[in-house]
């Protein structure tokens, strides 16, 4: 067996060097289980900087460490890509040029680049779903929409890698050793917001010479290795033929005949591909016809006219709102508070953002769905999302009817109430459920985090970061729970209200022997009392 072939091979280089597992253990930064585990072959692949640090410790040779490499067993290929909603069309040439860009020509950076709603995500998909089977370590999509921080782009990849920091070697580190002999595709969508995290991607081209990323974004990533690739809208006959096909899928309706009409309604929305899924969907109630008297008012809506956005964008905009205006006054509502969730929600979470009871909140939920401004995301537990351009939209409604501060406050303390909780069922038989909570709503929770930080609610803070604790350690995020509880910090200066949050803090943290784990915890704390 390959796994005991390691594991003979490590027991033997680790009794040469004359340590025990405890010292082997110390010295590589792992725990004596973990050791243990791998000498008797129960522990499959370890990872690659798992081995180097081992390598290290006990001083191989190129030869030796080469030998001990070749006993581990092969990790097949990493396939995780979201299926796509509905097929591409009209984008055949496009796929093929930017796989051959990729495959044949050995472009490593390929950035699809064009406005949103353009139809950037699912054209990259379509790219990556046919490297399947041909990137022989796998193909890895990874949503950057809901990351905030250019910081935190390391740590979005490393998450939906399954990677999580180790004993004292940071993130870095573990996630360029990781894929360092790997030929792998990843698919970062959604970079535009980021792009001071450029520099991080060279640098993971760089450590993986092997690696092949395809980044969507409205701007390119401006560095040497990248090929941009301009992704227009759909030609006349192809946007046309997509709001028929949505129409069918959506209204039940078997076929339009009101060809003309529809070519009028796709040439008013720039042949964008959400801007006419948006339209197709309210074939349910108008026609075509009246469809476009709809668009044609769009403009003269509250806020819409006046947006400083370029012609594409604003056609967007004005696609989105008169969808919203065709909205009932609660469906409007409800779109307009599920602005503030990031990384998606789930329909008790927006039932206490919205004000709305559980019932109430399904049937509003079903609405905005059939109108194509929300869909669920793939997920075992109900979980729903909204597009980024739809979000922006939503925001601004939201901010025109002065609900944006009460919004924010309700989606906070719902979600500090989830971060103060957490720690009273982590060792519980509930943990393996707590610990998927929590990772699901990780986004949410730092919204919350600086929702409660700009308006003072610094002992709330501090119970919120007490029930992360847990969380952060186990799933080794010691980065970000260290971001949260202190670096970050810094950039507000608030004067407040009593602190006590540390105190009970020390008094939890010292039943346990993880001092080493939880010093950046403490110092987080004191960096809030002195904010105070």
């Amino acid at each position: 067996m390959p796994d005991e072939l390691f594991g003979s091979r490590l027991r033997a280089l680790r009794a040469r060097a004359g340590l025990t597992q405890e010292e082997l253990a110390e010295r590589a930064g792992l725990s004596t289980n973990a050791v243990s585990m791998l000498e008797r072959g129960n522990r499959r692949r370890p990872y690659p900087h798992t081995i180097r640090s081992l390598v290290e410790v006990l001083g191989l040779t190129d030869s030796e460490r080469a030998e001990l490499e070749s006993s581990v067993p092969s990790r097949g290929a990493l396939v995780r890509l979201p299926a796509a909603p509905t097929a591409v069309r009209g984008r055949d040439g496009q796929i093929n040029a930017v796989t051959d860009l990729l495959i044949d020509e050995r472009q490593r950076l390929v950035t699809l680049v064009g406005p949103g709603g353009v139809g950037k995500t699912r054209l990259g998909l379509a790219v990556a779903a046919q490297l399947v089977g041909q990137i022989p370590d796998g193909v890895v999509f990874v949503d950057l929409a809901d990351v905030a921080d250019p910081a935190q782009v390391r740590s979005a990849i490393g998450e939906v890698l399954g990677l999580s920091e180790l004993g004292s070697q940071p993130l870095r580190e573990i996630l360029h050793g990781f894929l360092r002999g790997r030929q792998m595709l990843l698919l970062l969508d959604n970079f535009e917001h980021l792009l001071a995290a450029a520099p991080q991607v060279a640098e993971l081209l760089e450590e993986a010479p092997r690696l092949l990323v395809i980044a969507t974004s409205r701007a390119p990533l401006r560095i040497r290795a990248e090929r941009v690739v301009a992704v227009g809208p759909l030609d006349q006959a192809t946007a046309v033929e997509l709001f028929c096909e949505r129409a069918e899928q959506i209204a039940g309706r078997p076929s339009l005949r009101d060809t003309a009409t529809i070519e009028v309604i796709c040439a008013r929305l720039d042949n964008l591909p959400l801007a006419i899924e948006l339209a197709a969907a309210r074939t349910t109630a108008l026609s075509p016809a009246q469809l476009l008297g709809r668009l044609d008012s769009a403009s003269s809506l509250p806020g819409i006219a006046s947006r400083d956005l370029p012609d594409r964008q604003r056609t967007l905009a004005h696609a989105v709102a008169w969808s919203y205006e065709l909205l009932g006054v609660s469906a409007q509502r409800l779109l307009r508070h599920c602005a503030v969730f990031a990384g998606g929600w789930t329909i008790d979470a927006a039932a206490v953002v919205g004000g709305l009871d559980s019932s109430g909140a399904i049937e509003l939920h079903l609405a905005l769905a059939d109108s194509s401004l929300i869909e669920r995301s793939p997920a075992p537990a109900p979980r729903f999302r909204m597009l980024e351009t739809i979000r922006a939209t939503a925001g601004d409604y939201l901010r025109e009817a002065d609900e944006i501060g009460p919004a924010r406050d309700r989606h906070a303390i719902h979600y500090q109430q989830m971060g103060s909780s957490s720690l009273q069922s982590i060792w519980s038989a509930e943990q393996a459920v707590q610990l998927d909570t929590v990772r699901s709503e990780k986004d949410n929770l730092r919204v919350a985090w600086w929702r409660l930080l700009e308006t003072g609610h610094i002992d709330e803070l501090g119970d919120m970061c007490l029930g992360l604790m847990w969380w952060w350690l186990i799933n080794g995020h010691l980065t970000d729970g260290s971001a949260w509880t202190s670096g970050q910090c810094r950039l507000r200066v608030l004067r407040g209200g009593g602190f006590d949050s540390q105190e009970r803090y020390v008094r939890t943290s010292s039943r346990f022997r993880y001092d080493n784990n939880v010093r950046f915890f403490a110092n987080g704390f004191r960096v809030l009392r002195e904010l105070q």
